[in-house]
């Protein structure tokens, strides 16, 4: 009789493990994963790359026009200007040392 109550005991723990473990909710579903997200293109990504190097080239250009718009101003303006003149007076008091 002490077996058929252990027994019974033992069948009353499982069935209430059971009953436990059935009752739980299911685990929520995972997150989606972020590869997924990244694969799909979007459809106000900006400029692609050759866009941006082009730009980039154009500015560059831009860039070295100025600079040698600038040089050839400065070579003309050089090329123009004059050392101040010496006045003779000058010249020859400073060579006799007079003063």
């Amino acid at each position: 009789m002490r077996r058929s109550l252990v027994l019974v005991a033992v069948l009353v723990v499982a069935g209430a493990l059971a009953a436990v473990v059935l009752r739980r909710p299911a685990a929520p579903p995972p997150p989606p994963t972020v590869t997924a997200l990244v694969s799909t293109p979007a459809s106000d990504a900006g400029l692609t790359d050759d866009e941006v190097f082009s730009a980039s080239m154009a500015r560059l250009a831009e860039a070295k026009r100025r600079a040698d718009a600038e040089l050839a101003a400065e070579r003309v303006a050089a090329a123009t200007a004059r050392p101040p003149a010496v006045e003779a007076s000058d010249a020859g008091g400073l060579a006799h040392g007079s003063g």
